[in-house]
């Protein structure tokens, strides 16, 4: 006889097949570790190894050949055109009785770049005007490697530690929650 007071108890929930989990918790570990280690890489190391090198680079006068905000249209994927802005900056100096131009501005920090942001790349030509005098950086073992300005950029050093930072964060919340499926 049953009793009407008591209520039915639920059929148990099916198991979940969580065995997938732990491999793929594991592959994007891997993952986010590979991808820590190559920004690591391409914003920490590279760069810094660029700085330390350039500290025995000798400093010797040169003249500003040209300084001036270049602009260029690219297309967008939608089609739209947008007017992307660069800096152009190159300059001459004499080594071992030739003279030598480069357009190297900076030896650490994003190169080669191009913006929508004009404002951005008038610091740069209003610090190096053409015609202007100012001291550049040779490499005496290479005098093709030269540069303006030697220091080493925090800023970019920073964002790429944030960005490793990131990537190895992800990485480690994947391997925890990998083990708790272990």
């Amino acid at each position: 006889m049953t009793d009407p007071t008591r209520t039915a108890t639920p059929p148990p929930a099916p198991a979940r097949d969580t065995a997938f989990i732990k491999p793929m918790c594991y592959g994007f570990f891997l993952v986010f570790g590979i991808g820590s280690l190559v920004t690591a890489w391409f914003l920490l190391w590279e760069p810094y190894t660029r700085w330390r090198a350039a500290q025995a680079w000798k400093p010797i006068p040169c003249r500003i050949l040209v300084s001036e905000i270049t602009s260029h249209t690219e297309l967008t994927d939608n089609g739209r055109s947008v007017e992307k802005y660069g800096v152009n900056v190159r300059y001459a100096f004499d080594w071992a009785g030739t003279t030598r131009e480069s357009d190297t501005i900076a030896i650490t920090g994003f190169r080669a770049s191009s913006s929508t942001n004009r404002s951005s790349y008038e610091p740069v030509v209003a610090r190096y005007p053409a015609g202007a005098s100012a001291t550049c950086w040779v490499n005496s073992e290479d005098p093709g490697q030269s540069a303006l300005d030697t220091s080493f950029q925090t800023t970019h050093f920073a964002i790429g530690v944030v960005m490793s930072a990131v990537f190895l964060g992800a990485a480690f919340l994947f391997l925890v929650v990998g083990r708790r499926f272990g």
